[in-house]
């Protein structure tokens, strides 16, 4: 019950934020509720077919205006694929955060997180459009982080900070929490 729970609050932080979604502040909420189900006691394959349904369903949002418009194999690419990659990057912050600590889980998830989706962008259909860094493009703090490195700063930032959240929400020990937030601190220094 937990994992569908989990499951539709990411969906929902990410149809709000992502794609479509105009909530650009949802994008930092919305993988918390599936990074908590996945550093509890659960198995990898249910942490990635909740983060996989989480992200799925909240990549409906491009539905809005694609529905009817482009051909039901290219949407069902454009929700999955995204999907996909996140589910991967939340198994794997899984498996690292059981032989390793959340605290190396905490950072497995934003390096895969970005390094999924820089993989990505050497996609010549689409690039980096569907990463969520793009969600952020409202935050002046975070466009200056993308002007030095790019738009995966700007997701590994996203990434960091949710599951540090999640890491804290987990363990009551806000240790994790205190590393996301320097690192935003960080930023917003820079």
């Amino acid at each position: 019950m937990s994992a569908i729970i989990c499951a539709l609050l990411t969906a929902i932080g990410s149809y709000f934020s992502t794609g479509l979604g105009e909530q650009w502040w949802l994008a930092w909420l919305a993988p918390i509720p599936v990074l908590w189900f996945a550093f509890g006691e659960t198995k990898g394959w249910q942490a990635f077919l909740t983060a996989f349904a989480g992200f799925a369903l909240g990549s409906t949002s491009v539905f809005r205006a694609y529905a009817g418009v482009m051909p039901l194999f290219v949407l069902a690419l454009i929700v999955c694929g995204p999907a996909l990659l996140f589910a991967f990057s939340v198994a794997g912050a899984k498996r690292v955060s059981r032989a390793f600590g959340i605290v190396a889980g905490m950072f497995a998830f934003a390096l895969l997180w970005t390094g999924l989706d820089f993989l990505c962008s050497f996609n010549r259909a689409g690039g980096s459009v569907s990463t969520a860094a793009v969600s952020q493009v409202a935050v002046p703090m975070l466009m200056q982080t993308a002007s030095l490195v790019s738009y995966v700063g700007v997701t590994f930032l996203l990434g960091a900070v949710s599951a540090g959240i999640a890491a804290t929400l987990r363990t009551r020990d806000p240790r994790r929490a205190v590393i996301a937030v320097a690192l935003l601190a960080g930023n917003a220094a820079f």
